[in-house]
């Protein structure tokens, strides 16, 4: 089945808690930092799922957007790298992640599972009163991002747009300067539309147009396909 929307990478679990200080100190008020996978905290698979049931998690990334998307009336999917464990193939952040698109009703036939990184984990520290103190953002999986994964996706999936989200937060999606990011664009730009609304084998989606747009957390790239 066709999509309207498919969002590309960054699949993210947000953690808030007002004991999460070393996310303060390493981003700054109000900051973020791009964080190592070696480097995160060893909270146990149980203490995040503990977090998640008391309510103090929530999806990030294209968690904030398909949902919205969806609720619009609109056939949305997600692509992205999720950590492997024990819930259901999944660690305990990639069932949150699956679950809580699910239910919004968004497609996930997308996602695929690292080998071995873990889902994308974001610590904020919730200050008094709300303030955001900072966010320590670890990557993991989405560092790894593959784009013949999500050319495939795309072919798959014959989205009218193709929105990946975002830049400078991911190893994968930015490498070689986002060289491989651009080339990928750019076969969406140079590719004609087949006539039937599929995308050839060569191109990443049929006849498209390009735009960027500021976020708060980096650039979006907007893909707007031609199919009617």
């Amino acid at each position: 089945m066709s999509v309207d929307v498919l969002i590309l990478n960054t699949a993210t679990v947000d953690f808030r808690r007002g004991d999460f200080d070393f996310a303060g100190e390493l981003a700054g008020p109000g900051g973020l930092a791009k964080c190592r996978t070696g480097d995160m905290p060893a909270f146990s698979q149980q203490q995040f799922a503990e977090w998640i049931e008391a309510g103090f998690a929530t999806v990030g990334g294209p968690g904030n957007a398909a949902p919205l998307i969806a609720k619009a009336g609109l056939r949305v999917a997600v692509a992205v790298e999720l950590g492997p464990g024990r819930y259901g193939g999944l660690d305990i952040q990639g069932r949150f992640f699956v679950d809580q698109m699910t239910a919004s009703g968004v497609d996930v036939s997308a996602a695929w599972v690292h080998p071995r990184l873990p889902t994308g984990t974001t610590f904020v520290h919730q200050r008094a009163g709300g303030e955001r103190g900072g966010l320590a953002y670890f990557p993991n999986a989405n560092n790894d991002f593959d784009f013949e994964k999500a050319r495939r996706a795309v072919e798959r999936l014959v989205p009218r747009i193709v929105y990946y989200m975002y830049l400078g937060l991911s190893d994968g999606g930015d490498a070689n300067g986002g060289g491989d990011l651009g080339r990928a664009a750019a076969r969406a730009v140079d590719r004609p539309d087949d006539g039937v609304g599929g995308a050839g084998k060569a191109g990443l989606v049929p006849a498209v147009k390009i735009f960027r747009r500021r976020a708060t957390l980096g650039w979006l790239l907007v893909a707007a396909c031609g199919r009617a």
